[in-house]
C-alpha cells in the first residue's frame, strides 16, 4: 500500500469509559472487525487492564478508506477485504438481519 496515496479515515467513533483509567494502570486495547461495506469497516474495541482484565472502556469506530491525492473516500479492494476476513476468521461480507 502506497501511504502517501491511500489512507484510512476515523469517520465517526463512540466511546464509553466504564472505569478509570490512571496512569499506573498497565493496558491494552483489543480490537476486531465487526463488518465491511464497500468503502468501509467497523471496529469494536475494548479498553482493558492486562493484570486484572477489567474492562476500563467500550468502542465502536467507522473507517473509511481514503484517496489523499483526490480527498475523497474510495472502495475497499478486493484483496483488503480478503486480508480482514481471513485476519479474523470469519466472513464479514454477511450483513445480519
Amino acid at each position: 500500500v502506497d501511504w502517501e496515496k491511500i489512507g484510512i479515515v476515523v469517520v465517526h467513533i463512540e466511546a464509553d469509559f466504564v472505569r478509570q483509567i490512571f496512569a499506573s494502570d498497565h493496558i491494552a486495547v483489543q480490537t476486531a472487525v465487526s463488518k465491511i461495506g464497500t468503502k468501509s469497516f467497523h471496529l469494536i474495541q475494548r479498553v482493558i487492564d492486562t493484570e486484572t482484565n477489567e474492562i476500563k472502556c467500550v468502542c465502536k469506530s467507522v473507517m473509511v478508506t481514503f484517496d489523499l491525492e483526490k480527498h475523497e473516500s474510495m472502495p475497499l479492494t478486493k484483496e483488503w477485504i480478503e486480508a480482514i476476513c481471513k485476519y479474523e476468521e470469519r466472513d464479514l461480507l454477511r450483513t445480519e438481519k
